[in-house]
C-alpha cells in the first residue's frame, strides 16, 4: 500500500500529510465495529480530494489466520468539522476465535488525478515545487496505523462448531486432545513410527472399517450427533475421494455452506465431520486412503515401511489435514471435504465480480488447487483479495488448456506485479485483462 515510487512523498512518511494528521477512533458492539475517520487538515491534498469526492476513506478488516480480508469503503462525502474532515462507517467482523483482527484505515484516490506540487502544502523538496505529476487511481494518500484487537473483545464465546467438534473429539476433556496426540505421535517428521506396529494396527482398523472403535479405545469420542452439521444426502465411494466430480464437490459445498471461514479452516471441524459420516455410514474409513482397500492391502502385505507410513499420512490428511507435517496449508489442500468447500467459496465470490462458466471454474481450480492453496498461505494478502481471485478464476475458466507449469508462471508474475501496487487500484476486469494480455501463458512456456 505504500507509494514510495512517487517523488512527492515526504522522506519520513508515506502520506501526503504531516505526521499524526489522520487516524480513527473505533467502538466495538456485538460483532460489529463502528469507525470514525478524522483528518485534521482539510486544505491538504488528501483533504481537497476528499471534499471533491475524488478520494474516499477506506478501512480494511483483516484476520490473517482465516484468510480473511475485507475492504470497506465510505463513498459518501465527508463532513467538515473545524479545519478537518470526518466520516463514520460500521462494519461486520468475522469470528476470529482467540486470534487477532486488524483494522487498517486509509485515504485512497478514486481515479487518476494530476496535481501541481507545492513544497509547503505537500511536503515535497523544493526541487519538485511547481511541477505537475499524475497520481494513479488506488494511490494511498494517507494511512493510519493498523490497529490490532482480539476477537474475544468483539464476540462472546458462543457454542461454535469448533467448540462442538473439539468437545465431541475429546469427551473426557483431557488436557491433550487424544486425536491430535495420536496423530502427532504416529506421524512425525523424524519417521519415528514409520512402518511400526502402531501404524500397522491403525491401518488394519481403517481397512476393516473399525476406525471409530480404534479411536474410541484411545479416548476419541464416538457421539457426533451434537455437532449440528448436516450429513451428505448420498454415500461417498472410493472413486469420489480419488477424483471427485464437480457434482460431488458442489454437493459437499452446499451441504456445509453454513460453516464460517474460521470453521472451514479448522482441522478439528473436518475431523469431526469426517468421523460423523463414517458413523452414519455415508463413507467407509478405507476411502480416506484413496483407493484404500487395495492400497492399504498392498502396503501391509509388502511390509514396506514407507508405503505403510504413506497410507497413514493420507488417511489423516483426508480426514482433516496433517498440520504438524504440512502446516496450515494441509487443511485447505489435503482434507477432502475442506478442499471442495474452499473451491466453492472462491468460485461463488468470483462470480459476483465476473462472468465465466461455473463448471469449468470448478474443474480448473480443483486441477490447480495445490498451487492456489499453498500460495494462499505463503502470500495471503495476494490470494485472499476477492477481486484478484475473481480475475484469476475467470482466467482459469477461460483457459482450460493451461498446464500447471504455465499456471505457476502466471502466479509468480502476478505476485511480482501486484506486490508493489496498491490493491485499491485493482478491479476484477483489470486483473483478468492484465493476466490475459500481459502475463498469460506464452508460446513454449
Amino acid at each position: 500500500m505504500s507509494n514510495h515510487d512517487f517523488p512527492c512523498m515526504r522522506t519520513d512518511s508515506d502520506d501526503y500529510l504531516e505526521p499524526d494528521s489522520y487516524g480513527i477512533d473505533w467502538q466495538l458492539k456485538s460483532g460489529t465495529v463502528h469507525v470514525c475517520h478524522s483528518l485534521s487538515a482539510s486544505n491538504s491534498l488528501p483533504g481537497q480530494w476528499l471534499q471533491k469526492e475524488l478520494a474516499h476513506f477506506v478501512c480494511e478488516v483483516r484476520a490473517p489466520h482465516l484468510l480473511y480480508g475485507r475492504r470497506n469503503e465510505h463513498l459518501q462525502p465527508p463532513r467538515l468539522i473545524a479545519r478537518g474532515l470526518t466520516a463514520e462507517q460500521t462494519m461486520q467482523l468475522p469470528d476470529a476465535g482467540n486470534n487477532d483482527l486488524y483494522l487498517a484505515p486509509a485515504v485512497v484516490l478514486r481515479r487518476n488525478c494530476r496535481v501541481n506540487l507545492d513544497w509547503n502544502l505537500h511536503g515535497v523538496a523544493r526541487f519538485w515545487h511547481g511541477r505537475t505529476i499524475l497520481v494513479p487511481r488506488g494511490a494511498v494518500l494517507a494511512s493510519g496505523d493498523p490497529l490490532p484487537f482480539t476477537s474475544d473483545n468483539v464476540h462472546p464465546r458462543p457454542n461454535t462448531c469448533i467448540d462442538r467438534a473439539r468437545s465431541a473429539l475429546n469427551p473426557l476433556q483431557v488436557t491433550a486432545d487424544p486425536l491430535t496426540t495420536l496423530r502427532d505421535r504416529m506421524v512425525n517428521a523424524q519417521f519415528g513410527h514409520r512402518g511400526g506396529p502402531e501404524q500397522i494396527a491403525f491401518l488394519q482398523a481403517v481397512v476393516a472399517n473399525r476406525l471409530l472403535e480404534y479411536l474410541a479405545a484411545r479416548g476419541v469420542g464416538t457421539d457426533f450427533s451434537t455437532l449440528d452439521t448436516p450429513l451428505l444426502p448420498t454415500t461417498l465411494r472410493e472413486a469420489d475421494f480419488d477424483n471427485p466430480s464437480v457434482a460431488v464437490a458442489q454437493m459437499i459445498r452446499e451441504t456445509f455452506r453454513r460453516l464460517t471461514l474460521q470453521e472451514a479452516a479448522t482441522v478439528a471441524v473436518w475431523n469431526a465431520i469426517t468421523l460423523h459420516h463414517i458413523q452414519a455410514e455415508r463413507l467407509t474409513s478405507s476411502c480416506l486412503a484413496k483407493k484404500g482397500r487395495e492400497r492399504i492391502g498392498r502396503a501391509l502385505d509388502s511390509h514396506n515401511s514407507k508405503h505403510i507410513d504413506d497410507c497413514v499420512r493420507t488417511v489423516f490428511r483426508s480426514m482433516g489435514g496433517l498440520s504438524r507435517i504440512r502446516g496450515k496449508v494441509s487443511v485447505l489442500s489435503d482434507c477432502f471435504f475442506s478442499r471442495c468447500w474452499w473451491i466453492g467459496q472462491i468460485v461463488e465470490r468470483s462470480l459476483v465480480e465476473l462472468e465465466f462458466e461455473e463448471q469449468r471454474a470448478w474443474e480448473q481450480l480443483a486441477r490447480h488447487w495445490s498451487i492456489v492453496s499453498e500460495l494462499a498461505i505463503k502470500r495471503m494478502p495476494m490470494l485472499t483479495n476477492p477481486v484478484l481471485m475473481a480475475g484469476l478464476t475467470a482466467f482459469l475458466a477461460r483457459n482450460p488448456a493451461l498446464s500447471q507449469a504455465q499456471f505457476r508462471i502466471v502466479i509468480r508474475q502476478i505476485g511480482n506485479q501486484f506486490s508493489a501496487i496498491s490493491p485499491y487500484a485493482w478491479s476484477a476486469e483489470d486483473v483478468y485483462r492484465w493476466v490475459q494480455d500481459a502475463q498469460g501463458p506464452r508460446e513454449g512456456a
